[in-house]
């Protein structure tokens, strides 16, 4: 990693966990790099085990500690655990997981600043309002900041997800820049 570069980790929690790695100028706050990509956690457990969850928190574990040593991000953004109407009992699951995330990112970096959004801030902030899968891919597509570094248009729903999140924390730093004065150790 460069010395004049720092980066944002964005996390899209979930079965199909999303992933983006925005790489940011220090001194400009400009992106020079995305890098984003698809965790299918359930193409790492062995589905005769018993406790299947437990399997996953450990996959998500091993994730987290391959991110942290790969990227070293020093801001985090992650959607925080939201209760969906439809489908009530997925906030367990997703608790679950955003749990397990924070405290293995701070496991392997105490320093790391964690911001945890509500998929809702997330689309106010990017500018899309109310929007469905198919109007944060044409949004975010479209935001020529993004699209200079990386095509969303071949990348899964997650990436895109996890794009506009750490796209969203990258937002929230350049309007609070004293955030990143905490950033060390």
């Amino acid at each position: 990693m460069l010395d004049n570069v720092f980066n944002v980790l964005g996390l899209d929690p979930g079965n199909n966990l999303g992933v983006s790695i925005l790489s940011v100028d220090c001194v400009t706050l400009e992106i020079v790099g995305i890098h984003t990509f698809t965790c299918v956690l359930d193409k790492f457990i062995d589905k005769d085990n018993s406790n299947i969850m437990l399997e996953k928190w450990l996959v998500l574990e091993d994730i987290v500690r391959d991110l942290s040593s790969n990227y070293r991000p020093s801001i985090v953004g992650m959607e925080a655990a939201f209760l969906n109407l439809r489908y009530p009992k997925a906030i367990i699951t997703l608790g679950s997981y955003t749990t397990v995330l924070e405290m293995c990112l701070h496991k392997y970096n105490r320093y790391v600043k964690v911001f945890k959004y509500a998929p809702k801030y997330v689309k106010k902030t990017v500018g899309v309002g109310y929007a469905d899968k198919e109007d944060m891919l044409n949004y975010m597509s479209n935001n020529k900041e993004i699209n200079k570094h990386i095509d969303l248009v071949d990348r899964t729903e997650h990436e895109v997800d996890a794009t506009a999140i750490a796209y969203t924390a990258l937002l929230e730093i350049r309007k609070y820049p004293y955030v990143l004065y905490s950033i060390g150790g």
